[in-house]
């Protein structure tokens, strides 16, 4: 992408991103919130911030994730998350309560996380937008066999078939298709929160991105990226911890009463503070302490739990 100009993908990318760029251009008009399942080079999450600036795309790759990680650092990709993860179905579920995506693409990957019957499902419940491609049960050389048919199936009777693209595996083409799944609530808060009678309700448009608290009436503007703490449960490695330390810093003495990782969304190298107007967070806190905790728990091996950050004496 240099120059802010993508180039070339691999396996025919041009071909299909014509067809998902006819699409995406007839919904929306503003930045997106995407998310890339076995993203490979990012190269259609790069073609989406192409044609909507300011979008900001989280890409889950395993494979190429450290190619991934070094071609965003040489591109310098600002709003670009990276998560070096083979995820399940189990985690598509519970991203799918606490995160909220415009976009889903899910391009020739559904096959390698596993049941058809959850797999399927739990990438509906992930967007608003979802773009699947999926082998041909006749396509000898793809992996997880199996799920090919049902997969197949699937994605002929209940979605809008948008076109049909070659494959390195075989001679057979595959399919791809769109789905608008209009989501419009989140389940909890970020990914270790319970569940609470108070959901999030989110209202998008073409041309708009609003969401509130359910007790209260005043809907604000969505902040484009991941929760803080979806990004450590997943396995973030880009933008690299280090940086992300580094620019907690700019949030030295701010005034907010709960500064926590998961009030903070992570919208590539920005991390952007949430509630800090929550009427519910009754103390203050000192945000240079928070900020250590945060860098603390950033660089841990593991996630430090809710409960490092309740248990300290208010100032």
């Amino acid at each position: 992408m240099p120059n802010g100009k993508v180039l070339k993908g691999q396996r025919d990318c041009e071909t299909r991103w014509k067809f998902i760029e006819k699409e995406i251009k007839k919904r929306y008009n503003r930045p997106v919130t995407v998310l890339d399942i076995g993203a490979n080079f990012g190269y259609f999450s790069f073609r989406i911030q192409e044609i909507l600036p300011g979008s900001v795309a989280t890409l889950i790759e395993s494979k190429y994730a450290r190619h991934l990680v070094e071609l965003c650092k040489k591109l310098d990709a600002d709003n670009t998350i990276v998560l070096d993860k083979h995820i399940n179905t189990e985690e598509l579920i519970k991203l799918g309560k606490c995160e909220h995506f415009d976009i889903v693409l899910g391009l020739n990957v559904l096959h390698h996380i596993g049941d058809v019957e959850q797999s399927f499902p739990a990438i509906e419940k992930l967007g608003d937008t979802i773009i699947v491609e999926t082998p041909h049960p006749k396509d000898d050389g793809a992996c997880g066999q199996k799920n090919l048919e049902p997969l197949y199936n699937k994605l002929m009777k209940e979605y809008n078939i948008i076109g049909e693209f070659s494959r390195h595996t075989s001679n057979v083409n595959s399919p791809m298709g769109i789905k608008d799944s209009k989501k419009t609530t989140l389940e909890i808060r970020y990914w270790d929160s319970e569940p609470q009678d108070n959901k999030i309700l989110i209202e998008s448009t073409g041309t708009s991105k609003t969401f509130m608290h359910t007790e209260k009436i005043e809907y604000r503007d969505w902040i484009h990226g991941i929760n803080l703490r979806t990004y450590q449960y997943l396995n973030g490695t880009y933008p690299s911890r280090k940086l992300l330390s580094k620019n907690l810093e700019r949030l030295t003495n701010i005034d907010h009463k709960d500064l926590t990782p998961w009030n903070l969304i992570l919208s590539g190298k920005t991390l952007n503070p949430i509630d800090n107007k929550d009427i519910r967070h009754r103390r203050l806190s000192n945000s240079n302490t928070q900020i250590e905790k945060i860098k603390k728990d950033l660089t841990s091996r593991e996630v430090l739990p809710v409960k490092f950050y309740k248990n300290f004496s208010p100032t």
